[in-house]
């Protein structure tokens, strides 16, 4: 578990989807890597902290991993 847990230590991270295992990937994540939050739901009002950015904010940014939600369609998002 040592290994799985270093290879996210310090690096800039975007989750896409902020369902169930977003939010469980968010809390995962927080403490060892700078993380971002997309959501194409403009419905979600989180109480959370979080870094919750906007799409044009996505593209400026240089993210070393992407973790996109089991629910989203990679065809259509």
């Amino acid at each position: 578990m040592k290994i799985f847990n270093n290879i996210f230590l310090g690096k800039k991270i975007l989750i896409y989807g902020l369902g169930k295992s977003g939010i469980s990937s968010y809390n995962f994540l927080k403490k060892k890597s700078d993380v971002y939050l997309f959501d194409d739901n403009r419905k979600i009002n989180l109480k959370l902290n979080q870094k919750i950015i906007s799409f044009k904010q996505i593209q400026k940014i240089n993210f070393d991993k992407v973790i996109i939600s089991p629910g989203i369609d990679i065809f259509t998002c």
